[in-house]
Formats: structure tokens, C-alpha cells, sequence
């Protein structure tokens, strides 16, 4: 968290060619949301994109620095939501959340999956299920991510949200019994053999076995 700071100006502009206009002058619409209480600013584009070097996370905290604003050191926010063009992959817009250092926030952390799993060296297949989690901490306590080491999973192993190494200072709010990742089997189709007319084939449809039965030739 140290040593990141988002530059941010105050916003006047409000309707919807107002913030086709900033975009195309290099800006991001932005709103601060603290407490129900919310001010509309806007940041350049660059300054945003060069803080999120590969993509935006929750995870990550900033100091806010307001240009029209005296007295605002130590001002801290995260990204609570944004909104991306489907086609362009452009951000059109952020809603920030401002915090402060004795203050609990509710977030997303991004998970890092590391090694490679012995049962995948066996014929197994990794599943990762959730690349993101649910906790609260205070804002030092907040990581960039979370690592998750699946070197030693074996055929039919899995990792719930209840195992993972989060500490005392964090809360987990995810299900604690969802499946993080996973190592199974992928099994194959069974083709009914010379003689076997009318015998059921048995196919993986999404993880589940469906069965449809042949007709014998008339």
C-alpha cells in the first residue's frame, strides 16, 4: 500500500456529454463515496492506469490527493466498482471508497495459485473454481493477494475457503465451504463395443454424467 498515490481533480461536469467530453480530453468521471455522503472527481486516465499496471483490484489502497482540496494528506480509497467498455476495454467510470486507517472495509482479494499439483502429473485435471474472495480487515491488514500453493494436491483433493491462510487481522465473508481449486479426473466416454446394441453411453456434461440410451436398428 505504501508509496501509492491517484492524483484527482474536483468534478463540475455531470451530464452524459460532459463525460464523453473528459474522456476524450484523457480523463476518468469518478465518485468518492464515504458514509452516504459522495463528491464527484475526476483522475487522468494515464496517472490510473500507470497505479493498475495489469488490472484493477479492490485490494489495493491509495492516497487520494485532491488538487482544490487543502488538508487532505492521508486520505485514503480503494476501488469499489468500474465500468468498462465491452468493446474497447476502456474504463469509463470509477466509484472510489474512502477510508481510514481504524476503520474495517469490506473487499475482494484477488488469489494467486502457485506450484503445480502432483495429481496433475497423475492424469489429474486442476479446477479452479474462485479467483477472488470476501473479507474485512482494517486497511493495513489488507494484501494485494493471496497466495495459494497446490503443489500438493492429489487426484480428488481440493482447497476450501476455510483453509486458506488469512491470518487473525482478517476476516473471511466468502463461504467457507466453497471450493477454491481442485484436482479430478475427466472421465472419458464410454463407446458401446461390437455387440453391445442398446447399451447405455455415459458422457461428462459440466462435471455431471447424462445418459442417453440407443435405439437398436429396425
Amino acid at each position: 500500500m505504501e508509496g501509492k498515490i491517484l492524483n484527482a481533480e474536483v468534478r463540475n461536469e455531470f451530464g452524459k456529454n460532459d463525460c464523453i467530453r473528459l474522456r476524450k480530453a484523457g480523463y476518468i468521471p469518478v465518485v468518492l463515496y464515504s458514509h452516504g455522503q459522495s463528491e464527484s472527481l475526476k483522475v487522468k486516465k494515464k496517472d490510473f492506469l500507470n497505479l493498475f499496471e495489469k488490472s484493477v483490484s479492490e485490494s489495493v489502497i491509495f492516497d487520494l490527493k485532491v488538487s482544490e482540496q487543502s488538508g487532505n494528506s492521508g486520505q485514503m480509497a480503494f476501488v469499489k466498482e468500474y465500468q468498462v467498455d465491452p468493446v474497447s476495454g476502456e474504463i469509463l467510470h470509477l466509484d472510489l471508497f474512502k477510508v481510514t486507517q481504524d476503520e474495517k472495509i469490506h473487499t475482494h482479494v484477488h488469489i494467486e495459485f502457485i506450484g503445480s499439483p502432483k495429481g496433475v502429473k497423475l492424469g489429474g485435471v486442476l479446477e479452479i473454481n474462485e479467483r477472488m474472495i470476501e473479507v474485512e480487515c482494517l486497511p493495513r491488514d489488507l494484501p494485494n493477494k493471496i497466495e495459494v500453493d497446490v503443489t500438493e494436491l492429489m487426484i480428488g483433493d481440493s482447497i476450501h475457503a476455510r483453509e486458506l491462510k488469512l491470518g487473525d487481522t482478517i476476516q473471511l465473508y466468502s463461504n467457507p465451504e466453497s471450493v477454491i481449486v481442485s484436482v479430478h479426473v475427466i472421465k472419458a466416454a464410454k463407446t458401446p463395443t461390437a455387440g453391445e446394441e442398446g447399451a447405455e453411453s455415459v458422457e461428462i456434461v459440466g462435471g455431471k454424467e447424462s445418459s442417453e440410451s440407443s435405439e437398436s436398428e429396425k
